[in-house]
């Protein structure tokens, strides 16, 4: 039966991804003259999500923002996140509205599963950029204990450099006076130390 929508085509080369990884080269045929890097050919989102699930991470890709609604409902009721959701974001705080999630505004102890947004995600890494410049305080992004984060496909950069660069030209080329990389659930740089990380990606172009 043909694939109908792009968010089945996507799920389906993550699933064949991460099931046929390729078998590790002999040193011996290793090239040592090319670049380190390369841009590959794949999606960058398909890219992101291999990178993001081998390091722990949990990928879901949503097709609009109605698929983001859905797959909220379904992340909250098979996790049992009964109670203890902040948001500090409003353009996130009316996602959780409209999919009928009850949260706190202000993070603390009580609510350790913080859902935010980020600034970019690094499909080479499958890691994820946040700043303080988003909305969320420093303390609920460094302190939640489930993190989960929603982004957009117009978000996927390839790598860290391409990252700061979109940054800096953002922020009329200075940098948020917090900015983080989130690289998995325990090994993660400047901080954060969530023990579940999501990405929620949403397709927008």
């Amino acid at each position: 039966m043909e694939e109908s929508t792009s968010r089945e085509k996507i799920l389906k080369k993550v699933r064949n991804a991460l099931m046929n990884k390729p078998a590790k080269e002999s040193i011996a045929n290793i090239d040592f003259e090319s670049e380190v890097f390369y841009r590959s050919e794949d999606e960058p989102e398909l890219n992101f999500a291999q990178n993001f699930t081998e390091a722990g991470g949990k990928f879901i890709y949503c097709e609009d923002n109605e698929g983001l609604i859905d797959n909220l409902e379904f992340v909250i009721k098979e996790s049992e996140w009964k109670s203890g959701l902040a948001c500090e974001e409003s353009n996130i705080q009316e996602l959780l509205n409209i999919a009928e999630v009850s949260y706190s505004s202000n993070f603390s102890e009580e609510t350790p599963i913080v859902v935010c947004s980020c600034e970019y995600l690094i499909s080479r890494t499958g890691s994820i950029m946040i700043s303080s410049k988003q909305g969320s305080g420093k303390a609920a992004i460094l302190n939640a204990k489930i993190l989960v984060v929603i982004a957009f496909t117009d978000q996927l950069v390839f790598d860290m450099k391409e990252a700061l660069n979109m940054v800096k030209k953002k922020y009329n080329g200075s940098f948020p006076n917090m900015l983080s990389v989130i690289t998995n659930p325990v090994n993660q740089m400047n901080g954060p130390t969530a023990q579940e990380l999501y990405v929620l990606l949403i397709e927008n172009g």
